[in-house]
């Protein structure tokens, strides 16, 4: 049973004769703190939005009323260790009471769903449905991130497994009812188009529906991948879209003139809610339990190719659209075409920077970013030429936004952020040589004096066969260590090298030292280093 400055299981306990009681945050990762802070967030931001086409979330006392007992649950866990809540309950168990007070918001959202799948054959117009607005797909997505277990409450769990395994059944009941809400958009979609409802539009927009409704089901498809393959990759990549989905959709509900941001089966495919819940699920600690591990630059190069790839698809769809848009002619030609352009361009761009980073084994960075620089530009463009439009055609949607923000800065975070990654790129850049060479310093030359004044030169003294070797200067202990360090990375060995002349024996035999940098001081002529390199396997 894990014990942390005086608490164990997650309950407080008294601390020993004169030592301080231990606070109820000790022992916390700053990972649970960021998914109490985003749930809270979410939550309170849904109340603010649209549940459906009728009704604000903070109009319905119902979803009201359950919001609160979802924020009220965030605090289960720290009233758990303040001793508010009985000690006798495990932390397992202060969890589970965390999911059943996010339950009925769970079951509450199901039924609306519902609701909206049955407007999709109602009599009248197809536009007349219930509908799912942004403030469902926000609140369920707080609700879940509330209810899903913490990871300190994991590390002291003697059930890890088996609470995984349930956590993965709960995301795939969330990847039905999205695999159920799209099919039944698909088959609506069919009979509208083939029936009366849709009669009185032309080929091409029906034909436009239906490639917004198929990139909806990509969508949805991608993010139910890690459930199925249990793949640590598709799961970073899920997890990256559904944020970079997140900020596109609330920055395209301030955008004037964007919508409400409501969706239905009846009119179109709702995908909204379906990512953000899916991207809830899969960042769940124990969602890292039910999938194949995976680390360091093999998690997030490939996860970075899948967005890039994906990114792609999304720019080659839009600018579909903009294609049958343009084939309708009921809008201005020039402001499609443009359009067209600039997103068949990003397309590109995205499909050529994930061949880059393919290429030579990750060498290619900086030209990767240097592609996600221009795509950042193309779409800033993008959405200008949008804003400015003039023919109606003014709304930025999330679609523009994922591709002028949401590529670039997902696929750039995966590159620059993890510490794994940036070691990884680092073994592959040019060995510097050190300020002074191994065999002593370099001499300094002393400044001219003026020419009348110089004394005559001395006769020049014999050569020495061999220059007195310098003071050895004091050495950092802490490079000491490092240098005999296993867990040392590249990078610091880079440093000790450079710094720490007597240290470079060491670094020739650890385990971490990169060709480059072995191939360096094989050419120092050093023995001792000569023989460090030769005891390496």
């Amino acid at each position: 049973m894990e014990q942390q400055q005086g608490y164990g299981y997650g309950q407080p306990q008294a601390a020993p004769p004169g030592q301080a009681q231990a606070s109820i945050f000790s022992g916390i990762p700053v990972s649970d703190y960021v998914r109490d802070g985003a749930a809270l967030v979410l939550l309170l931001t849904s109340l603010a939005l649209p549940w459906n086409a009728a009704s604000q979330a903070s109009d319905r006392i119902e979803v009201l009323l359950l919001t609160i007992l979802s924020v009220l649950s965030l605090s289960a866990m720290y009233l758990h260790r303040s001793g508010v809540i009985p000690p006798t309950l495990t932390a397992d168990r202060v969890g589970m009471l965390r999911a059943l007070a996010n339950a009925p918001y769970l079951a509450v959202v199901v039924i609306h769903l519902i609701l909206d799948f049955a407007s999709a054959f109602g009599e009248g117009s197809a536009y007349d449905y219930v509908g799912v607005g942004p403030g469902l797909a926000l609140g369920l997505a707080g609700a879940i991130l509330a209810a899903q277990p913490r990871e300190c409450e994991l590390a002291a769990s003697t059930d890890r497994a088996r609470i995984a395994e349930l956590w993965r059944r709960v995301g795939l009941g969330v990847a039905g009812l999205a695999l159920v809400s799209a099919t039944i958009a698909t088959v609506a979609l069919l009979v509208h188009s083939i029936g009366d409802e849709y009669r009185w539009l032309g080929g091409w927009i029906i034909t436009l529906i239906w490639v917004r409704a198929l990139t909806s089901l990509a969508m949805i498809l991608a993010m139910c991948a890690p459930l199925v393959l249990r793949s640590a990759t598709a799961r970073t990549a899920a997890i990256a879209f559904a944020g970079a989905l997140l900020g596109a959709q609330l920055i395209s509900l301030m955008s004037e003139g964007s919508g409400n941001g409501i969706e239905s089966v009846a009119a179109n495919m709702p995908a909204l809610w379906a990512v953000l819940a899916l991207g809830a699920v899969l960042v769940a600690p124990s969602a890292r339990d039910f999938v194949t591990p995976a680390e360091g630059p093999h998690l997030y190069l490939p996860a970075a190719s899948i967005l890039l790839l994906g990114f792609s698809v999304l720019a080659f769809a839009e600018a579909s659209t903009y294609v049958l848009i343009l084939a309708a002619g009921d809008t201005a030609t020039g402001t499609m075409a443009t359009l067209l352009v600039l997103t068949a361009v990003i397309g590109i761009a995205l499909l050529v920077a994930r061949a880059a980073l393919m290429r030579d084994g990750g060498t290619n960075r900086n030209t990767v970013l240097a592609v996600l620089g221009a795509v950042a530009v193309l779409g800033i463009v993008l959405l200008v030429v949008t804003a400015n439009a003039s023919d109606g055609y003014a709304a930025v949607d999330r679609t523009q936004l994922l591709l002028a923000f949401g590529a670039p800065i997902a696929v750039a975070a995966m590159l620059l952020v993890p510490a794994s990654v940036r070691a990884y790129y680092g073994q592959f850049a040019p060995a510097r040589p050190v300020s002074a060479p191994a065999t002593g310093p370099v001499p300094t030359v002393p400044a001219a004096a003026p020419a009348a004044a110089a004394p005559p030169a001395p006769p020049a003294p014999p050569a020495p066969t061999a220059p007195p070797a310098p003071p050895a200067p004091a050495v950092d202990p802490a490079l000491v260590a490092a240098a005999h360090d296993p867990a040392t990375d590249a990078a610091m060995l880079h440093r000790i090298a450079a710094e720490a002349p007597s240290l470079r024996a060491a670094v020739a035999s650890h385990p971490n030292a990169y060709p480059d940098l072995l191939q360096w001081l094989g050419s120092l002529g050093d023995p001792a280093v000569d023989a460090a390199l030769a005891q390496r396997d």
